[in-house]
């Protein structure tokens, strides 16, 4: 099966390199997308992009906050925000080094 996959991925390729002239028209699609391609292509990336920093955030506390304070704490991430509360002020202050 993955087989497969890298053989349609490489007749995609091949095929799309012979319709490009130029960097314009392959990254781009000649400027001919049109305005619904465009916002989706904007949304898709602009979601995976926050799905990526919330993990990398939610990493962040558990391994380095987490483990460096004393009292209760907790994190909530919602897309690209996060509030973080602490029981005592000297968790809040910790910096990392």
């Amino acid at each position: 099966m993955l087989v497969i996959f890298f053989g349609v991925m490489v007749g995609v390729g091949l095929y799309c390199r012979k319709h490009s002239t130029d960097v314009n028209g392959f990254v781009l699609g000649g400027r001919s997308v049109g305005p619904w391609l465009t916002a989706f292509a904007y949304g898709t990336f602009y979601f995976s992009t926050v799905i990526f920093i919330g993990y990398v955030l939610t990493l962040w506390y558990k391994f380095v906050i987490r483990s460096n304070t004393v009292g209760n704490s907790f994190l909530a991430v919602y897309a690209e925000d996060f509030m973080a509360g602490f029981q005592y002020k000297e968790d809040a202050d910790y910096e990392p080094s």
